[in-house]
C-alpha cells in the first residue's frame, strides 16, 4: 500500500481459526483493490457509513439509540479517532439497510462523512 501511495485512514482486523478479515478505509479504493489482488489476496468492497461525533462518552449510545427500534441492523462497526478533525471521532458502520440508516441518521442531525 505504501509503495503505491495509498493512504490508510482506518482499519479493523478480526481473525478466526481458519482465516482473517482485514477491513481498510483508504483514500483510493480502486487502486487499493488492484494492489491487494495483485499480491494474491481476496478482495471485496463493502459499502459502509461513517458518521462524525464528538470524542466523548455517550456519543455511540446516542447514535445507536436513534437506530433502536427502526429495524436497521448493525452488521459490524469500528471507530477511527480524529479522522476528520481533532476532538471528533468517526464511527464506521456496516448496516443491513445502508440507505435507510443514512436517511434516518441525517434526519436526526448526525453528521455523515
Amino acid at each position: 500500500m505504501a509503495e503505491s501511495d495509498i493512504n490508510i485512514n482506518g482499519l479493523s482486523l478480526a481473525d478466526t481459526k481458519d482465516f482473517g478479515v482485514l477491513r481498510f478505509i483508504v483514500d483510493d479504493c480502486s487502486k487499493a483493490e488492484k494492489v491487494l489482488k495483485n499480491v494474491g489476496l481476496s478482495v471485496r468492497r463493502t459499502p459502509v457509513t461513517a458518521v462524525e461525533v464528538p470524542h466523548r462518552p455517550g456519543e455511540l449510545f446516542k447514535v445507536l439509540s436513534i437506530l433502536d427500534g427502526e429495524e436497521i441492523n448493525v452488521e459490524y462497526m469500528y471507530e477511527v479517532a480524529n479522522m476528520t478533525r481533532p476532538g471528533t471521532t468517526a464511527l464506521i458502520f456496516r448496516f443491513d439497510d445502508n440507505n435507510a440508516a443514512v436517511k434516518l441518521l441525517a434526519s436526526k442531525g448526525i453528521p455523515l462523512i
